[in-house]
């Protein structure tokens, strides 16, 4: 009786070595960190684009509330609290947005208070800037029917 022993066929070795291994992974840790800055940069510019948008959205309903109402409706930047409010009087608010963490709005030529009168028209021109650490927005109101346009700096 005679028993055949075939040879078994050679081991195929595959996988990285550990200098790929390290190669790739001191890559990875350069990348991250660039990775990571412009998607926070991206973040700033959508959180301050939408306060941007919402805000445009509050002066016109103060607007459209002065005129419908015919009453002077006032719309005021509080930097203590963090909000807008839109209120017709002392006592009667509106609505209200808060600014988010990373948002700051200063008075330009134009104080932080605006006041559109029972036809829907500003009280005086000016400018207020809507600023993040990277991006600035300028809002100019213009005198006559309450119209203002939004330029980013």
């Amino acid at each position: 009786m005679e028993i055949l022993v075939q040879p078994l066929p050679p081991i195929k070795q595959s996988g990285f070595t550990l200098i790929e291994v390290v190669l790739v992974m001191s890559i990875m840790l350069i990348t991250m960190p660039l990775i990571y800055q412009r998607a926070s940069v991206l973040r700033e510019h959508q959180t301050i684009k939408h306060f941007e948008l919402e805000l445009e959205n509050l002066i016109y309903l103060a607007q459209i509330t002065a005129i419908a109402e015919e009453k002077i409706v006032t719309l005021h930047f509080d930097n203590e609290r963090r909000f807008v409010t839109v209120q017709t009087d002392l006592f009667h608010e509106i609505d209200h947005l808060s600014y988010p963490n990373d948002v700051t709005v200063k008075a330009g030529t134009h104080s932080l208070t605006i006041q559109f009168n029972y036809k829907g028209s500003i009280d005086q021109a000016g400018t207020i800037m809507v600023l993040s650490p990277h991006y600035t927005y300028k809002f100019t109101f213009l005198l006559g029917q309450g119209r203002f346009y939004v330029d980013a700096i």
